[in-house]
């Protein structure tokens, strides 16, 4: 996770300067490598709670897939140049404050836990 965030982070730096034509570019770029990490933290993400039989882990991937889609509607806005910052500001904070560390708490609490039994 502590890749996720500073991905996170780099697109909100490069967020700060979107209003010009580097900064535009600069934010593409963020927002790329953090989308490119997302789908393979998710899949590993999927493929640890699946070893751990994790018995929420279809819900969990259904997350994940609601994730995805609002990072690719994102993704065409800073492709076509029609990016609203504070939009893509509030997503990442959710993504932060209701996935990060609500959902994945609890398949790592279930970890810890199926280890100390």
């Amino acid at each position: 996770h502590k890749i996720l965030i500073e991905k996170m982070n780099n697109l909100a730096d490069a967020l700060d300067h979107y209003s010009t034509a580097k900064g535009k570019e600069q934010t593409a770029q963020a927002f790329k490598a953090l989308a490119e990490f997302t789908v393979k933290h998710f899949q590993d993400e999927e493929e640890f709670m699946a070893s751990i039989n994790y018995p929420d882990l279809e819900n969990h991937k259904k997350l994940h897939k609601a994730l995805l889609e609002k990072v690719v509607a994102h993704g065409k806005h800073v492709e076509n140049g029609t990016l609203d910052g504070g939009a893509l500001i509030s997503f990442l904070h959710d993504w932060l404050m209701r996935h990060i560390l609500a959902s994945d708490k609890k398949y790592g609490k279930f970890s810890q836990d199926s280890q100390e039994s």
